[in-house]
């Protein structure tokens, strides 16, 4: 009946006390008892279906949504019930959206609206959720689809118990079919449930047959299923009178009496042809609804929660999820249902554009650092490099191996003979003595020609006034030391090194000069100097016009 028609007939019912039954009408305008007193209903009052998704929505922590309507009657009827649902909750309906599922331009309209401000809707199409399949197709084409967005479609008046599903229609495409499916794929459909119990299927098999042997048509068309759903809504409410009836009758009662009849109902619980039916305290259906989704491809919707009202202590209904069935796929990253409200904002409000002049500047430094850091590290690992290779002593040389010539020794006179060939020196008989250092006439050195490790050189050698020790704090030394044996020059004896383990003395190995040293021709008696010859020299020792090198000094360096 539509809400007019039960409306007027429960409030002329309730004035005549006389009891009245509805099984099609769901306006939840009905539940008020104080209007129609003797009215009982065995179809689901819409209100009861807003406050299931109102816990479908507490339970996800969906807050934010926005209702999408068609302009039928039966929206007007259930979107009414929302705002009693949704009262004294977190939940906040941002707007209403009218649309015209067959307008595309509409459609368009309402969806930029809607992506401005929610991720969550509840739709209410003109009939079944078939009917939205334009609405969806054209959210799906604007990228407003699984996972990112969720449409709650509920099946608020079942008509009828085929699969409404657009994919598993036999004369749909199978490209069409996935298209569908794709469009569904964001969808939460909620429904009673109950209808496809086996009392149903034995009371549709009953009427069925019945039809059938007595030929009797429904509304001049053949027998179908559709019909059946009626005809059970019909059979509870009549199956309902007549429990209420003898309830009556047997408490000695009137039963003409509407007001009995509504008190016989009260917490009756029957198997009706639509399952077990629950009557409540004021002559209301107690619901059973079901939510689902797409899961499977190919497939009908998964059911995965059952929700309902619940009998507490004190016989009040309340609405909430009784049983989670099997999860839900939500296809997000964490496998969590999205937030209603996404990461950055609708607007990209809660992520300022990111500064990347400041990211430049931190990576410049970073570089810049980088480079300084290299540069520091790639000196001190030469100078590491440089002052192991300082302090391996390789001036050191081992005495050992070090034979002097002796005059005695043909072989050493003719080696010595042959580098003395083109020299002016004459002296070199002072360095081939009996196979010993030979005491210099002045100061207190002692010198001797020999070979080390095959190459001829001239030994100098001094007493030791104390011991000599090398360590890494005389680095100076050590730089002085590494120079002289590193020079190479026409004028100059090459360095070979010093030892200075020997008990007494200690040597300075130089490589041998056949031309002599200064030494030997200043203090040479046969060699005749004239007086600009030493005046000459001593300018060039005084003004340092000569190769030497002398090292940081004081007194006390000197040996």
């Amino acid at each position: 009946m539509e809400l007019k028609t039960i409306a007027i007939t429960g409030l002329l019912a309730a004035n005549i006390d006389v009891p009245t039954f509805g099984y099609l009408s769901v306006s939840s305008e009905l539940e008020n008892k104080q209007k129609y007193t003797t009215l009982i209903r065995t179809a689901n009052s819409l209100s009861y279906m807003s406050q299931a998704i109102r816990e479908v929505l507490l339970n996800y922590n969906w807050n934010r949504v926005v209702l999408i309507r068609s302009s039928t009657a039966a929206c007007d009827i259930w979107t009414g019930g929302f705002a009693n649902a949704f009262a004294s909750t977190s939940i906040n309906i941002l707007t209403v959206l009218m649309v015209n599922f067959s307008d595309p331009n509409s459609i368009n309209t309402i969806l930029n609206q809607m992506k401005m401000i929610a991720r969550i809707s509840i739709v209410c199409p003109p009939l079944l959720p078939d009917s939205a399949l334009p609405l969806l197709a054209t959210a799906y084409k604007m990228g407003m689809t699984y996972p990112d967005y969720i449409y709650i479609l509920p099946e608020y008046i079942a008509l009828s118990m085929l699969a409404w599903e657009p994919w598993l229609q036999p004369s749909v495409a199978a490209e069409d079919s996935k298209f569908y499916q794709k469009v569904y794929k964001p969808v939460l459909t909620i429904k009673v449930a109950g209808l496809d119990t086996k009392n149903f299927q034995i009371f549709s098999d009953k009427v069925a047959g019945t039809v059938m042997n007595e030929s009797i048509t429904y509304q001049n068309a053949n027998y179908t299923t559709d019909a059946n759903l009626v005809l059970a809504a019909f059979y509870d409410s009549v199956y309902l009178y007549g429990i209420t009836l003898n309830k009556t009758v047997s408490q000695g009662s009137n039963c003409y009496s509407g007001a009995n009849i509504m008190n016989a109902s009260r917490w009756t619980v029957y198997n009706g042809a639509t399952g077990e039916i629950t009557m409540d305290n004021n002559g209301e259906k107690v619901p059973r609804y079901k939510l689902g989704q797409l899961q499977a491809e190919n497939s009908s919707i998964t059911y995965f929660m059952l929700l309902g009202r619940s009998v507490n202590s004190t016989k009040n209904f309340n609405m909430q999820i009784l049983n989670l069935l099997s999860q839900p796929i939500w296809g997000t990253s964490n496998s969590q249902p999205i937030p209603d409200v996404p990461v950055c904002g609708f607007n990209n409000e809660f992520c300022k554009p990111k500064n990347y002049l400041a990211y430049y500047i931190v990576a410049g430094v970073g570089i810049v650092l980088a480079i300084i850091v290299g540069i520091v590290a790639f000196y001190y690992y030469k100078k590491h490099k440089y002052e192991a290779a300082l302090f391996e002593s390789s001036f050191k040389v081992d005495m050992q191996y070090f034979h002097p010539f002796s005059s005695k020794d043909k072989s050493a006179r003719s080696r010595v003979a042959s580098l003395n060939a083109d020299s002016v020196s004459t002296n070199t008989h002072n360095f081939l003595g009996d196979g010993s250092f030979e005491t210099s006439a002045h100061g207190n050195n002692a010198k001797a020609v020999g070979t080390y490790k095959g190459a001829i050189c001239i030994v100098k050698r001094r007493k030791k006034l104390g011991r000599i020790a090398f360590n890494k704090a005389d680095k100076k030394i050590y730089v002085v030391l590494r120079s002289i044996k590193e020079i190479s020059h026409d004028n100059l004896n090459q360095f070979i090194g010093l030892s200075i383990d020997e008990n007494e003395y200690f040597y300075a190995l130089w490589s041998y000069c056949p031309r002599g040293s200064l030494e030997d021709i200043i203090f040479n008696p046969e060699i005749r100097i004239d007086e600009t010859f030493q005046v000459s020299l001593t300018r060039d020792i005084v003004s340092q016009h000569c190769l030497h090198i002398q090292g940081e000094q004081k007194k006390g360096d000197q040996y």
